[in-house]
């Protein structure tokens, strides 16, 4: 299990009059930066219908959870993520 740490960054932009946020995961502000600039890489995988963000290292719950999706059949767009 690793133990590096990694920090939440928000960046800002503007775009048809209104302002946006988002958040990129990154051990410093300069790799943060640097995967902003690799965005412009970026494959289209589709929209978001459903996501689950748990708090803690709770990776067995999220299975559980996404499976249990997977079953009812609310599985496209399902997104899962572990907050640490």
């Amino acid at each position: 299990m690793s133990t590096e740490h990694w920090n939440s960054y928000l960046f800002e932009y503007d775009h048809d009059g209104y302002s946006w946020s988002f958040e990129i995961p990154a051990r410093d502000e300069r790799e943060a930066r640097d995967r902003v600039i690799e965005m412009a890489n970026a494959r289209y995988l589709g929209e978001i219908e459903m996501g689950l963000t748990l708090p803690g290292r709770n990776k067995l719950l999220v299975r559980l959870i996404s499976r249990t999706c997977t079953i009812l059949g609310f599985t496209k767009g399902l997104t899962e993520r572990v907050e640490s």
